[in-house]
């Protein structure tokens, strides 16, 4: 199991996604600190995996993946006494108001609308670096 210390953990099902949030971080030159998995199922498995000083500052959900979506995997890490206090930022294509109220309600951080465009994306992914740096009790 790779025990890097990642400030991000971020899941999403959207391979391309990936691959435009990875150039996002590269181009900042932080794409080390970030963890990518493709489902809510991995994410919750990379979290049991790690011990508690290697917990990222922020993890970042895609709402529509199959099977786990970001709601129920939210849930799930909100349940967890050693996760509950990580901050989790809950992306969509689709972000309306009342889907961002829910979210907030079952502990989001902050919800956004999911970019297509790489310059977009770029911008999101400033936004969850100085998110995550701001959250970093470690070094």
């Amino acid at each position: 199991m790779d025990q890097a210390n990642h400030l991000i953990l971020l899941a999403d099902d959207d391979a391309d996604d990936r691959l435009l949030m990875e150039l996002s971080f590269k181009t900042l030159e932080w794409s080390h600190k970030v963890k990518m998995v493709g489902s809510g199922e991995e994410a919750l498995d990379y979290l049991d995996a790690l011990p508690p000083h290697f917990f990222p500052a922020l993890i970042i959900l895609d709402y529509h993946m199959p099977r786990l979506n970001g709601a129920a995997t939210l849930k799930q890490i909100k349940s967890r006494h050693l996760y509950k206090d990580i901050p989790v930022v809950v992306y969509s294509t689709n972000m309306s108001v009342m889907l961002k109220e829910q979210l907030m309600i079952l502990g989001a951080f902050h919800c956004c609308h999911k970019p297509a465009q790489l310059q977009e994306t770029l911008e999101m992914v400033k936004m969850f670096k100085q998110m995550a740096e701001n959250n970093c009790f470690t070094a």
